[in-house]
């Protein structure tokens, strides 16, 4: 997820989360951002919802902000989403869950 909004640099609060209904769940509870800084989850999250404060955020730079997820053997093959709220702007990102079979 990338966020977007007026240029210049602050902290957000940031909240990710999925629906337990999808079978995703969050492998790590970490925020990364794509300059390799980490963000632990805070006390109030939840096994559906992480929430991390003081996120660092440049529009300038242009961040991206990722976190990891896995399906698990009850996930649907319909399409899911991991919901982002960066400070008051939110965005809904598609995952769509790939069968990965070994050789």
């Amino acid at each position: 997820m990338t966020p977007v909004g007026e240029a210049g640099a602050g902290h957000a609060r940031v909240v990710v989360g999925v629906d337990p209904a999808s079978g995703l769940a969050f492998t790590c509870s970490q925020l990364t951002v794509n300059d390799g800084t980490t963000y632990p989850a805070g006390g109030d999250s939840r096994e559906d919802v992480l929430s991390f404060e003081g996120v660092t955020i440049d529009s300038e730079v242009n961040p991206e902000l990722s976190v990891e997820v896995v399906a698990g053997e009850q996930a649907s093959e319909e399409p899911a989403v991991v919901s982002f709220v960066v400070g008051l702007a939110s965005c809904a990102v598609p995952v769509t869950i790939v069968n990965s079979t070994e050789e």
